[in-house]
């Protein structure tokens, strides 16, 4: 189901990628995303597509509001479709332009974060252990970046308004082991408040090898339009 769910996301995903360009609509994009996942076969969402773009999504839980993409813009997507309910979400940004320096750079250390955390997802590891390692993957830009200190929690079968599932969370603190067939998404979001953030992210299973992407993202940062 979780497969399922994956294939339809990332074809929402790309569907509203495609048209990422200076002048377009936070508005288009969610539409168009919408529209894909439903025409794949998508059902009744749990939560709706996430688009922002420019400054405003350097704020945590903002959503499209009908604001234009300008030059330079990232644009982030965070979409999920529903099968039978199982929702496998997954993150993407784009930047409408030639990404700066600096947001590379932020690109970088999210998948340092997230070859750390899947390195470590696996039956019998802490979850702490996990945590930790991911920590220090982010301590270059601690400092610098908003993070909400979560690192992935458990998605499954969910219904509205969240497609979190709520039995697990990857964060500091937390002693329970990884078992093998868990699936967490990893919601690696960097905010510089008040500029911009990159959010990039797949859904993953946990299994002896470590962890594996039911969705299919690069976490590669690319400017379009």
């Amino acid at each position: 189901m979780l497969r399922a769910s994956a294939r339809i996301t990332e074809t929402g995903i790309a569907a509203a990628d495609s048209l990422i360009a200076p002048g377009v609509t936070d508005q288009q994009l969610a539409a168009t995303g919408s529209a894909a996942m439903l025409a794949a076969g998508g059902e009744f969402m749990s939560l709706q597509p996430i688009v922002t773009t420019g400054w405003r999504s350097s704020v945590i839980h903002c959503n499209h509001q009908r604001h234009d993409v300008n030059d330079g813009d990232p644009v982030f997507l965070e979409f999920g479709a529903a099968w039978h309910r199982y929702t496998a979400p997954m993150m993407r940004t784009r930047v409408a332009g030639t990404p700066t320096d600096e947001m590379r750079r932020t690109a970088d250390t999210i998948r340092s974060i997230y070859e750390a955390l899947t390195e470590h997802m696996r039956p019998g590891v802490s979850i702490d252990t996990a945590a930790a390692a991911a920590d220090q993957a982010l301590a270059p830009m601690a400092e610098r970046a908003f993070f909400s200190g979560v690192y992935g929690y458990t998605v499954g079968i969910q219904f509205p308004p969240s497609w979190v599932e709520g039995s697990g969370y990857i964060a500091r603190g937390v002693e329970r082991e990884f078992a093998e067939n868990m699936v967490f998404h990893l919601p690696l979001m960097l905010r510089i408040p008040g500029e911009w953030g990159i959010g990039m992210s797949n859904t993953v299973r946990v299994t002896e090898q470590g962890g594996e992407p039911l969705t299919r993202n690069d976490l590669r940062l690319q400017g379009v339009g």
